[in-house]
């Protein structure tokens, strides 16, 4: 299977914790396909073996009767032996042909599993395409009627389940039937069979889980939306399989032509280091020492701005992170070699241009797949902290800084300068961004948050890419129960922490091979850290003055 809908998320390994899924990696049904290919081509290479060993047993069947008109005794007992072996119906080359016929069937199997799976999430997607796409064509007058025709539809939908509810107390066989959508193995369970119950079941006239939409109804709608976006704008444009990205590009350019309009067009990034008064050199080497991926998402908490009156350990204030700001540490190991940790936040500001450049324009770009200002202060960043060719780095972002991890890691020019060994990301929509060989990433997401389905497409279910998917409302601790609550609790860098922690120690083939790729960067613990923060601000591009790197401005 090539994906695995975040909606219906299907776990890979048998004994997860409660509301716990993970999806691909190297445990995933993709693997298990490869797992099927590769047996399919150890088959074939069996039966060729085979067909040699039935040509050299046909050899000595030929010899045994030859040798019957000197060894008339012996020539029995010979022939016996070998026949088995020649037979058409138990000979080796019989077995030959079963060994083949098996190789077809697995990669036939493997085949319409893989198609079967597409076909499925197209249907999904391209229905939702085409109504998108239909409603757009229709102009303000049809957008209003089909908003009233949802609306009559919705308030019946409401009233049908309300009157299903209060028949499950009515005294009739249809009573028990509903009734048993109470039971707690039908509210656990997956798929349509548990969504029913938990409609159905529990008190009260209406279902606890009907409010806000949650990420498995929304990932679905999101192709549409985007289409409808598309076919509501000037002119007829073609339907495209996925139309997310070219929407994302359109509201690109036109932030970018509102930001003119209200003068916020400051396009010209600064990087520099910071300094602080602790470190009037820049660099802290009294840094922590990142061991696992909960780990490396604090660090990324860190560079958020802490609300007002926060302390540190020691009592000092704390104000945290510095908007635009990324930090770069530098892992020096005991053999001399030298590694790297990148932490990147997410967005900072709904602005549309101005001197944050982690705003919603870099959002857009990011989505667009066109240069943005967030991506180039990291990679900035990551030069003048000296990160060298062939030093292994890994990224770790959280909502926007996922999707600039990612990017960074797919762009094979930049993968030629950074050797990107591990990526983390925390709520971020970056399931069509593809990684060059030889990078794990790590995709922690989680059901109430709304922010990692913005891309309309499940995460790919790849070797190289696992993705977590914690129900927060199942969650072990009570603050990310509580979370569950809404979609920007849900979406925080705290509870995204505490659900790296239930990751540690985790039995999960998948997760425990990102892990071994991890540890490849962050070594056995003994390593000298030493962090560097760099802010990026947006400025006004003067004209004629030469740039940084050669040029003018």
């Amino acid at each position: 299977m090539t994906a695995t809908p975040a909606w219906a998320p299907v776990g890979t390994d048998g004994d997860l914790p409660p509301g716990l899924d993970v999806v691909g990696g190297a445990g995933g049904t993709r693997a298990h396909i490869c797992d099927l290919e590769a047996a399919a081509a150890a088959l074939d290479r069996a039966a060729v073996s085979l067909e040699a060993a039935a040509a050299h047993a046909e050899t000595v069947m030929n010899l045994v009767g030859e040798a019957a008109r000197w060894s008339a005794g012996t020539t029995p007992g010979a022939r016996a032996s070998m026949v088995r072996l020649v037979s058409r119906r138990q000979g080796l080359r019989m077995r030959a042909d079963l060994a083949r016929g098996t190789a077809s069937s697995l990669r036939g199997t493997a085949e319409l599993y893989a198609r079967t799976d597409l076909d499925v999430a197209s249907l999904l997607s391209g229905g939702g395409v085409v109504a998108g796409g239909v409603v757009g064509e229709l102009g303000p007058l049809g957008w209003a009627a089909a908003g009233a025709l949802t609306l009559a539809g919705g308030i019946a939908l409401v009233g049908n389940l309300v009157g299903l509810r209060l028949l499950r107390y009515a005294p009739s066989p249809l009573g028990a039937v509903l009734r048993t959508a109470d039971a707690p193995a039908a509210q656990a369970a997956d798929g349509p069979l548990g969504f029913t119950a938990r409609m159905l079941g529990g008190p009260g006239l209406l279902p606890a889980s009907l409010g806000l939409p949650g990420a498995r109804t929304v990932e679905p709608l999101v192709p549409g939306m985007a289409s409808f976006l598309l076919a509501a704008g000037p002119g007829r444009r073609a339907l495209l399989g996925d139309p997310v990205p070219t929407a994302a590009r359109t509201l690109s350019r036109a932030t970018s032509g509102a930001s003119l309009l209200i003068g916020t067009p400051t396009n010209g990034l600064v990087v520099a280091p910071v300094v602080t008064s602790d470190a009037p050199r820049g660099p802290s080497a009294a840094s922590p020492l990142p061991r696992t991926t909960a780990d490396l998402l604090r660090q990324v908490e860190r560079l958020y701005p802490n609300p007002p009156g926060t302390r540190d350990q020691d009592g000092d204030p704390d104000p945290g992170g510095t908007p635009g700001t990324v930090s770069v540490q530098r892992l020096d190991h005991g053999d001399g070699t030298r590694s790297w940790v990148v932490a990147i936040p997410g967005q900072e500001t709904a602005a549309l241009g101005g001197p944050d450049p982690r705003d919603m324009t870099s959002n857009l770009q990011l989505m667009a797949g066109l240069p943005d200002d967030a991506t180039e202060l990291v990679t900035r960043a990551m030069t003048l902290a000296g990160i060298e060719p062939g030093e292994p780095v890994v990224l770790a972002g959280h909502s926007q800084g996922g999707m600039v991890a990612m990017n960074i890691a797919s762009d094979p020019v930049l993968m030629e300068r950074f050797t990107v060994a591990a990526v983390v990301t925390a709520g971020s929509p970056v399931a069509d961004v593809g990684l060059q060989d030889g990078t794990q990433s790590l995709h922690v997401e989680h059901l109430q948050d709304l922010v990692p389905v913005l891309d309309g497409l499940p995460n790919p279910d790849d070797p190289q890419r696992t993705t977590v998917i914690r129900d927060l409302g199942s969650a072990p601790t009570a603050s990310n129960r509580q979370a569950a609550g809404s979609p920007g609790g849900a979406h925080g860098i705290g509870a995204y922490v505490r659900t790296a922690e239930e990751l540690d120690g985790l039995d999960a083939p998948s997760v425990t091979t990102f892990d071994a790729a991890l540890a490849g960067v962050l070594g056995d613990g003994s390593a000298t850290a030493t962090t560097q923060r760099y802010v990026g601000v947006r400025v006004p591009e003067p004209v004629g003055v030469a740039a940084p790197g050669g040029g003018t401005w």
